[in-house]
């Protein structure tokens, strides 16, 4: 893994407010679910989260923060907690999985389904954006995993190209087309944020 830090993206715009249930989650930490993240914010290893599967859209979510509240009638006064998106679960659409630390600090049970409302929000970084490059990448097949991002990566060019989404739902990265004569060192990466912001960066990377 390779990873560069460049300018943070700034957030700005409000969040939509989702509805839904939360249970625990199975998922033995961050690193571990669908999102095959790279990079997890430290203070977010015990604090993840697990989208249903319309809103964690074949990973395009995975790395941004959401805060999340109990309005369950069993757990009124529960804090709003913050957490990052790591993984995908089942359900309907507001639906989310918790981490066992995250479900008893958010509800004050260990256990059960309950009630919540939830937003994306900014995610307290340190630092600016990391490019991670995937294991096995190189000239002819480059993928990468933007992480340490305020509001998440909504699209992304590579040495001027579209890059596209990785398939299916594991795995979060953005996929390049082949520039065999442009050296993985000297690649160019432009990112674009949820709130529409933009930033570009020549980035030096090194094969898988």
């Amino acid at each position: 893994m390779r990873a560069l830090l460049i300018t943070t993206l700034m957030s700005l715009a409000t969040a939509e407010t989702f509805s839904g249930l939360a249970s625990p989650s199975d998922s033995s930490d961050a690193f571990n679910g669908n999102c095959g993240l790279m990079d997890v914010i430290p203070a977010f290893k015990s604090l993840y989260v697990s989208l249903n599967l319309e809103l964690y859209a074949q990973g395009i979510n995975c790395g941004r923060c959401i805060e999340v509240q109990c309005t369950d009638e069993r757990c009124q006064k529960q804090p709003k907690l913050v957490a990052q998106v790591a993984n995908s679960t089942p359900g309907a659409r507001g639906d989310v999985s918790l981490s066992n630390s995250l479900f008893n600090a958010v509800t004050g049970s260990t256990n059960g389904k309950y009630s919540v409302s939830w937003q994306f929000v900014d995610c307290p970084v340190a630092g600016g954006v990391k490019v991670c490059t995937k294991t096995g990448s190189n000239q002819w097949w480059l993928a990468v995993q933007p992480t340490n991002t305020v509001d998440g990566v909504e699209s992304m060019t590579i040495n001027g190209k579209v890059a596209s989404l990785g398939n299916g739902v594991n795995n979060y990265y953005f996929r390049a087309d082949p520039t065999p004569d442009t050296p993985l060192e000297r690649t160019r990466i432009t990112m674009t944020s949820y709130k529409g912001e933009t930033i570009s960066t020549t980035v030096s990377l090194v094969a898988n």
